[in-house]
């Protein structure tokens, strides 16, 4: 299987290995990983699965998918099976850009990787191939969008359900203006 290397899989990545960060550990069981991911409230992971949480089995697929497996592991006198800091360590220095703002988290921000500013973006889920986002502020309840590309100097969206390939919204917003006569 091919890396995911879609804003979703790239964030898991981002998230995961911020998880070992706050721990301070070189191994988690999958369920302290699970649990830590969906403690975020403004993160994906909460509502990943069509409103509820990401589960073993997703993240073992996405984080698979790029090279980073289950390992069986021991701490104190019990068996664990979980992930490994080393390895999703070396997969987030191969996928992650490494600049930029943070994919997910953090005061309700979340941007796909590429993007050049947002703020408070909530509810958003099943993004995929997204590129040159700017200024968009205020997004909410955004579900099912694909596509998307050249966007710009978006405000206030609010429930926006399944878009797809929506392209140079700037150029189109401004085509209808001066069919308008605006």
């Amino acid at each position: 299987m091919d890396a995911d290397d879609t804003p979703v899989g790239i964030a898991l990545l981002r998230d995961v290995l911020a998880v070992f960060d706050r721990r301070g550990v070189d191994c988690l069981p999958t369920k302290t990983i699970l649990d830590e991911l969906t403690s975020d409230e403004v993160a994906p992971w909460l509502t990943f699965d069509h409103g509820r949480p990401i589960t073993a089995r997703q993240l073992s697929r996405r984080l698979g998918a790029f090279g980073v497996k289950r390992q069986t592991f021991r701490i104190d006198d019990a068996t664990h099976k979980g992930y490994l800091r080393d390895d999703v360590t070396e997969q987030v220095a191969r996928y992650v850009p490494q600049s930029g703002p943070p994919v997910t988290g953090n005061n309700g921000i979340s941007v796909t990787p590429g993007a050049k500013t947002a703020s408070r973006a909530g509810g958003v889920t099943d993004v995929t191939d997204v590129t040159d986002v700017t200024d968009v502020t205020d997004v909410t309840d955004v579900t099912d969008v694909t596509d998307v590309t050249d966007v710009t100097d978006v405000t206030d969206v609010t429930d926006v359900t399944d878009v797809t390939q929506f392209q140079r919204a700037s150029e189109k917003d401004a085509y209808a203006r001066a069919s308008r006569g605006e």
